[in-house]
This record gives C-alpha cells, structure tokens and sequence, in this order.
C-alpha cells in the first residue's frame, strides 16, 4: 500500500471535498516523509467509507464519528482545525484503538505530540498532561518502541511488557495507568 492508493481512494469518495483530500494527503505525506513506517491499510480501509461535513457541534471543532468528520465552522476562533484534523488522520492509521479504555489517554497525549510534532502546529493543546506522561514513557522505553505500541499494538498489554522489560513491575505499571486514566477522566468531567 502507498500514498497513490490513498490518493486513489480519496478522489473515488464523492464524500470528501478537494480540501480534505489535500489535507489528508500532506499529513500522510509528512508522516512518510519523515521515516516513520506504517501500516496504510487501515487508513485506507477508513477512507473509502469517509465522508466530512459541516455541522454544529458544541464546544469542538472537530469530531470523527461512525466513519464521518464533522467540521463545525463557528468553532474556527477557538479550536486549531489543522491539529484536529490530523489528530483523526493519526487514529485512522491505527491497527487497534482504545477508546474509552485505560490506556486512552496515553494514546491522546501520544497522538496529540505526534500531530504538533509532525505538522509543526502552534494550537490549542487540550491534552497537554497526557503529552507530558507519553514524552516520560517513551524516554523509559524508547521513542520507537511507543511508536510501534500506538499505531501497531495493543496499548494496554504491550505497554505493561515494555515497562516490565525495563526494570518496573506488572502491579506497579498497572497502578501508574490506572492512575493516568484517573487523572484523566477527572479532568475532562
């Protein structure tokens, strides 16, 4: 699988505009041309059945939802769209998610680091503790080793053996994660 796949299957979905087909396509294009290897069947998979619209959302400029990127053009002052959008560009590419798991808000903070990270973007962090957390643990177990774990792997069980291999224990690193997702979701009540 390669970008002109990707290409292809965007222009062969009359659910997605000239504008999004160009956005996805430089966020794709600024992932490979870093080096990072990844798995573009996925992506792929999720964009032949994309639309994106506009919509009204409340207090978020953009959502993914059921194979649908709703963009709300009222919330353009307060939110950066670019770090949205590719923050969902990043989730399409990833072999397994998790969602409203322990392990979410590791992947936030890790996929909203990658997006700034990759696109350069000055905006809005929203998950800007959960950045902090990923950036500590990639340090422990290596960037590549995260990497890997977020776009290929299972967060939960392949994190725990990561840190495991490092030194911490399994009761220990079960307990930080637990924490981070308490933090987490009191935070965001």
């Amino acid at each position: 699988m390669n970008i002109e796949t990707i290409i292809e299957t965007i222009r062969c979905n009359n659910q997605i505009n000239s504008k999004a087909l160009e956005a996805i396509i430089a966020i794709i294009s600024n992932i490979l041309n870093k080096g990072y290897t990844i798995n573009l069947v996925n992506l792929n998979n999720h964009l032949a059945k994309l639309s994106v619209v506009e919509g009204d959302l409340d207090n978020q400029a953009i959502v993914y939802l059921n194979n649908k990127i709703i963009i709300d053009p009222s919330q353009v002052k307060f939110y950066d769209h670019n770090l949205a959008f590719t923050m969902i560009i990043i989730e399409m590419l990833r072999v397994n998610s998790d969602i409203g798991m322990l392990t979410e808000p590791i992947s936030k903070g890790f996929n909203e680091s990658f997006a700034i990270s990759l696109m350069g973007i000055d905006g809005l962090a929203i998950y800007e503790e959960e950045q902090v957390i990923c950036r500590l643990l990639s340090k422990i177990i290596g960037d590549d080793v995260m990497i890997n774990i977020f776009f290929m792997g299972n967060m939960l069980n392949d994190l725990i053996d990561s840190l495991i291999k490092v030194g911490c224990s399994e009761e220990e690193t079960i307990n930080l994660i637990k924490l981070i997702k308490e933090n987490y979701d009191t935070r965001m009540k």
